[in-house]
């Protein structure tokens, strides 16, 4: 049995809250955690990644992030709030031991590397390494937060994360941004069935499928899919010549919504 969203709000209720993301703000994660806390929160400050830079750029985000949460003064807040990847932040919980630690477990590195994206193999030793981190960060929390109960269980039953921690809150978008509206289309594309698209281009999306399936639907002249994320070289080399689709590397919500 899994907390929810209110058991969440009771560890921040009142108090000064350091929010720290390895993702940018905008990330839809980030903005439904940062509205929850500053709904009930005595005050809040962030710390965050920029993951809309280059591969090495957002690396070296990634890394100030580390160091700027390293020498954020202690008396400035009450809770630790670890967003996307807390794991990135291991090296420092031991020595926040005085502050509340609430970590958002998103992603498990080894499920996520090992099982999702299959880098490596479960005998490996780096995966058994992805899984000693993943158990140690959360064994550090005093509050876990997960987006489904499957996941809870999951981690719970495979990484020891311990339920009576876990609270389970759905991911959900700004209905300050999305609403219903209308938005004409484009000339184009009016006489068309347009199918939309839009994610982080992940495994478990089941890309490859979305992909085939409209491959295969490249005869039906009225269908036509806009796919919406971050595709890598190799997928818009196999499918960027299909007349049926249009690629668009990444929006910001505002202009997808």
């Amino acid at each position: 049995m899994f907390f929810g969203q209110d058991e969440i709000q009771k560890f921040i209720r009142d108090k000064r809250v350091l929010f720290v993301t390895h993702k940018d703000q905008g990330y839809i994660r980030n903005t439904q955690e940062i509205r929850l806390i500053r709904g009930v929160c005595q005050s809040v400050a962030v710390l965050s990644a920029d993951a809309k830079l280059t591969w090495a750029k957002y690396f070296f985000s990634i890394v100030a992030v580390f160091f700027r949460c390293l020498f954020f003064s202690r008396k400035k807040y009450d809770v630790l709030f670890l967003g996307y990847l807390p794991q990135f932040l291991l090296p420092l919980l031991p020595f926040m031991r005085k502050k509340a630690l609430v970590i958002d477990f998103f992603i498990s590195l080894y499920d996520t590397i090992v099982f999702d994206k299959r880098l490596i193999s479960p005998v490996n030793p780096m995966a058994k390494f992805l899984a000693w981190v993943d158990r140690k960060t959360l064994a550090h929390a005093d509050h876990i937060v997960v987006d489904t109960k499957t996941h809870g269980r999951y981690f719970s039953e495979i990484l020891g994360a311990d339920e009576k921690k876990i609270s389970v809150l759905y991911l959900e978008a700004d209905n300050k941004i999305y609403y219903p509206h209308h938005v004409p289309k484009p000339e184009k594309w009016r006489e068309k069935y347009i199918v939309l698209y839009f994610g982080s281009i992940l495994p478990l999306q089941g890309i490859s499928v979305v992909l085939e399936a409209m491959k295969i639907l490249q005869q039906e002249p009225r269908l036509f899919f806009i796919f919406i994320g971050p595709a890598p070289e190799k997928l818009l080399r196999e499918y960027g010549h299909l007349p049926n689709i249009h690629f668009i590397h990444w929006l910001q919500q505002p202009e997808l919504s």
